[in-house]
C-alpha cells in the first residue's frame, strides 16, 4: 500500500490495482476514493472535504468549497461512506473524548472506552454537481456595490409615492450552487373591464366602452410564460430566519438584469423586467454534526437563539418565479405626461401591460389615473437580494 498526497494535507490510499473506483450515466458520474488519517484529523478532515457555508455580516455567505476527486475535477465530495481504524494503538477513555464537544454537559450513555488507532482509513464518496462551484476569491472579484429603490407612500403629502433608495452588494451568489431550471406553460388571458388605468401609447383613438362588443368571441387570448426556478443548495439555514430581503422581494420583478461575466465581456441572463418573483421553498436538512458552541444568555433574542442554534445546519432553497419577456410583443411607449416615473416602476416590463385584443398592442397600465397615487400593477427590485441577508421580518 502506498499514499498518495492530497492538497498538502491528506494521503490518498493507492495500490498495484487501484482502490478508486467511478461510475457514469447520462445524467451524473461519481466516484469513490479512500484516505488515510491520523486520528487527530478526523474531524477537520471531514470539515475540508465535504466544505462549509457561513452567513457573515448578517449580510452575505462565505464558502469553503467541497473537496475534488482526486481523478475527475469535476465531481465533489458529497459522503464520508465510511471510517476505519489502522494501526491500532491502545484505548482512550471515551467520557474525555466528550469534554472537547458540547455534548459534555448532556447526558448520554456511552462504553467507558473506545479503540483507539493512530490512523484511521476514510472513504470519500465524490459526485458531479447540477450547478457551479465557484470559490468565494473567484467571485467575489466581481462584486458590485449599488443602489436600489422601494416605493414609499406618503398619505398626508401631495408627493404621493416616492423612490425610497437603499444600498446593497451584489456578490453574484446566484451565479454558484444555483440550479436554474424552467418549465413552459400558457396563461389564458381573458379580457375585460378592469380596475387598471392605460397610461401609455396612443389610447386616444380607441373607444374603450366599446371594447366587449368589438370583441365578442375574441376575448380569450393564449400568452406562452415560463415557471422559473432558482434552487439553491448548501446553504446555512440561519440564511432564511426574519430575512427582511424575502419579503421585500415578495411579488414583485426584477429591477435590475441578471448578470455574469467573463474577462471583459458581460452575459446577460434574464432580461430587466422580465422575472416576477411569487415563493421560496425551504429544505432543511440535519448536519453530520449538530451544533457548535451555543451562545445563549439572559438578554439573547428569538433570533440569537435561531441562529445559534442552527448556524451549523443547512437547507436547500427554492426560488419560484415566472419568466415572460416578448421581445417581438408591440409595446407602445408609455408616455411620461400620463404617470409619475420612478425607479421602482417598470413601464416596459410585459407584466405591468395590458393587452389590447383588437390591435394586439400592450398597454402599461396604472392603478388610478391620479399620477402621485396611482402604482404599477407590479413593483419593482433588484432580485438578485434573494442571494444577501438583512435581518428583519
Amino acid at each position: 500500500m502506498a499514499k498518495f498526497n492530497l492538497n498538502d494535507n491528506w494521503y490518498e490510499i493507492i495500490d498495484s490495482e487501484s482502490p478508486t473506483t467511478s461510475t457514469f450515466n447520462n445524467s451524473s458520474s461519481s466516484s469513490v476514493a479512500t484516505f488515510l488519517i491520523p486520528n487527530t484529523d478526523i474531524i477537520p478532515f471531514v470539515q475540508d472535504v465535504l466544505g462549509s457555508a457561513t452567513l457573515k455580516n448578517n449580510s452575505f455567505i462565505s464558502r469553503e468549497i467541497p473537496a475534488s476527486s482526486p481523478l475527475f475535477y469535476w465531481q465533489y465530495a458529497s459522503k464520508i461512506v465510511s471510517i476505519k481504524g489502522y494501526s491500532p494503538d491502545g484505548n482512550l477513555d471515551a467520557n474525555a473524548l466528550k469534554q472537547d464537544t458540547t455534548y459534555k454537559n448532556i447526558q448520554t450513555n456511552i462504553p467507558p472506552y473506545v479503540g483507539n488507532y493512530k490512523f484511521y482509513k476514510i472513504t470519500v464518496q465524490f459526485e458531479s454537481r447540477p450547478y457551479n462551484v465557484i470559490t468565494d476569491d473567484q467571485l467575489f472579484r466581481y462584486k458590485e456595490d449599488k443602489k436600489y429603490f422601494l416605493p414609499r407612500f406618503s398619505p398626508f403629502a401631495r408627493e404621493g409615492f416616492e423612490d425610497e433608495p437603499s444600498d446593497y452588494t451584489d456578490r453574484k451568489e446566484y451565479l454558484r450552487f444555483t440550479n436554474i431550471e424552467l418549465e413552459p406553460y400558457f396563461d389564458n388571458l381573458t379580457w375585460g373591464n378592469g380596475n387598471f388605468q392605460l397610461v401609455g401609447g396612443d389610447n386616444d383613438d380607441f373607444d374603450y366602452a366599446a371594447l366587449p362588443q368589438a370583441v365578442s368571441g375574441l376575448n380569450n387570448t393564449i400568452i406562452p410564460k415560463y415557471k422559473l426556478f432558482f434552487k439553491w443548495y448548501f446553504v446555512p439555514f440561519e440564511f432564511s430566519v426574519l430575512n427582511k430581503r424575502w419579503t421585500d422581494c415578495y411579488n414583485k420583478i426584477n429591477q435590475e438584469a441578471f448578470t455574469a461575466k467573463r474577462g471583459d465581456v458581460t452575459f446577460e441572463l434574464f432580461e430587466k423586467g422580465s422575472i416576477l418573483f411569487k415563493k421560496s421553498e425551504i429544505k432543511k436538512y440535519e448536519p453530520y454534526y449538530p451544533f457548535d458552541i451555543i451562545n445563549i444568555g439572559p438578554n439573547s433574542s428569538i433570533y440569537d437563539y435561531f441562529t445559534e442554534y442552527y448556524k451549523n445546519q443547512y437547507c436547500d432553497i427554492t426560488f419560484e418565479c415566472i419568466y415572460w419577456d416578448l421581445s417581438l410583443a408591440t409595446k407602445p411607449a408609455a408616455d411620461p405626461a400620463t404617470y409619475k416615473p420612478l425607479f421602482c416602476k417598470d413601464p416596459d416590463s410585459m407584466f405591468n401591460r395590458l393587452l389590447n385584443p383588437v390591435q394586439q398592442n400592450w398597454f402599461y397600465a396604472e392603478t388610478a389615473k391620479e399620477k402621485q397615487i396611482a402604482s404599477p400593477i407590479f413593483w419593482s427590485i433588484p432580485l438578485q437580494l434573494l442571494w444577501t441577508y438583512q435581518q428583519g421580518q
